[in-house]
């Protein structure tokens, strides 16, 4: 075994893997561009329709005006609107008991693959399996099983900032 670590997760992890997720990754990067811009498209169209009624000059401006705040507004407010989502997200599935992680596991890694064990269950996954790593700096390093799900593993595991750069050094070559 190369490095175990004792893994706690709380939801201040699980948030912070959701939002890394939806506003960091590069899989995510069209869907948040096209989340931005649907808002302002939508009021363009309306504004062009209200043009093609024959308006008045004072009306065209006023919604002119209008639209542009809001789209304003919703462009820079949503990574805000987003971490609200999320948090909520969190809120309604611990109420449920409907939690999508564990909150600790050991972790186990070797020179072939590694092993994730939890209370209920035990994984095995080859190093070839993983579908990238990514590093949300000072917070923790996500090891991608597919394209949404990831194991996390949280800066606070490590014991040190040496143990924590060697093992993203590894685990990001072992995962090409």
């Amino acid at each position: 075994m190369l490095y175990k670590f004792e893994i706690q997760i709380n939801d201040n992890d699980y948030y912070e893997f959701n939002r890394y997720h939806i506003t960091e990754s590069a899989d995510n990067k069209k869907g948040m561009l096209f989340y931005r811009l649907y808002v302002p498209l939508i009021f363009i169209c309306m504004f062009i329709l209200f043009a093609l009624g024959n308006q008045s000059p004072f009306m065209l401006i006023f919604l002119a005006v209008f639209y542009g705040i809001i789209s304003l507004i919703w462009v820079l407010a949503t990574k805000l609107i987003l971490s609200y989502s999320i948090k909520r997200r969190i809120k309604k599935m611990k109420k449920k008991g409907d939690m999508l992680y564990t909150d600790s596991a050991e972790m186990e890694f070797y020179e072939e693959g590694f092993t994730e064990t939890t209370k209920n269950a035990k994984s095995e996954i080859k190093y070839d399996a993983v579908y990238k790593v990514k590093v949300n700096e000072g917070k923790a390093v996500y090891i991608y099983q597919n394209s949404v799900q990831a194991f996390i593993v949280p800066f606070s595991a490590f014991k040190s900032d040496e143990e924590r750069k060697e093992f993203i050094a590894f685990i990001s070559e072992k995962a090409k």
